[in-house]
């Protein structure tokens, strides 16, 4: 007979629980992921390690489970699995995912590539939305600084929609040592600036080029912003002195896509 965990203080239940503090993700290289349609967008060359399951989820969804082999699945009271869970209103599934790492060398190899940077970004839905924005406008990748919320947030996580699975995302980046890269492979960077004078809209986007987004609040660094081959603005006709980060990236994003496909 299945066992079916109804303790708070079970191994298990204690490691996923753990999860939710960015410690313990560093630590284990592992985050979660929570709801049929998320987890249905994990491709198979990520690795699952369990699949955490609550007892109503398995009398009407007890089928679902049986596709995911070399998987362990963690079956929980609905009790408990409120208690696992991150949502207002649990689905009674979560998987433990497996991180995985790219090269930036290998994100840029591709012509003509569109890569997204994003600097300082503070936000878990703002940089979420990017990563969303980014999949559908078929960005290359994603370059992410040092100083940006973690990927594997949960927030971050949920507002991606699925398109953090979708296209390489890089981390813990120095962006001073990434635009060098970008500029020896004719990459142009683009940076949304107070001081850009030109719109996207002038500018040849055809060609391989870099967007950066900088913190919500300040803005690309100084130190970045001098790297950056052109400084962009966006049309302000209202009375609205900016725009939210992921809100810019999208209206550049889709600046590139339009250009390319017209």
């Amino acid at each position: 007979m299945d066992i079916i965990i109804n303790s708070l203080s079970n191994p298990k239940i204690k490691s996923v629980i753990a999860l939710n503090k960015a410690k313990e993700r560093k630590k284990t290289h592992s985050f979660t992921v929570e709801g049929i349609k998320m987890i249905d967008e994990i491709p198979g060359d990520w690795k699952i390690n369990q699949i955490f399951i609550s007892e109503e989820f398995i009398k009407k969804n007890n089928k679902y489970i049986e596709k995911f082999i070399d998987v362990e699945i963690v079956k929980v009271t609905d009790q408990v699995f409120k208690h696992i869970s991150d949502t207002v209103t649990p689905q009674g599934i979560k998987a433990v995912v497996c991180e995985k790492e790219y090269e930036i060398e290998k994100v840029i190899q591709k012509e003509n590539p569109l890569i997204i940077m994003v600097e300082n970004l503070q936000d878990p839905g703002n940089l979420g939305t990017i990563i969303r924005t980014a999949d559908a406008a078929n960005a290359d990748g994603i370059v992410l600084s040092c100083g940006t919320v973690e990927l594997y947030n949960p927030k971050v996580i949920r507002s991606t929609m699925g398109s953090v699975f979708h296209l390489p995302i890089v981390c813990g980046q120095d962006l001073n040592q990434v635009i060098p890269l970008l500029q020896e492979k004719n990459i142009m960077t683009v940076a949304t600036h107070l001081k850009g004078k030109v719109y996207p809209y002038s500018l040849d986007l055809t060609k391989g080029c870099a967007l950066i987004i900088g913190n919500e609040g300040n803005g690309i660094s100084d130190e970045i912003a001098n790297k950056t081959d052109t400084y962009v603005k966006i049309p302000m006709l209202g009375k609205a002195e900016s725009l939210n980060a992921a809100m810019a990236a999208g209206i550049v994003m889709y600046e590139v896509v339009r250009q390319r496909i017209g």
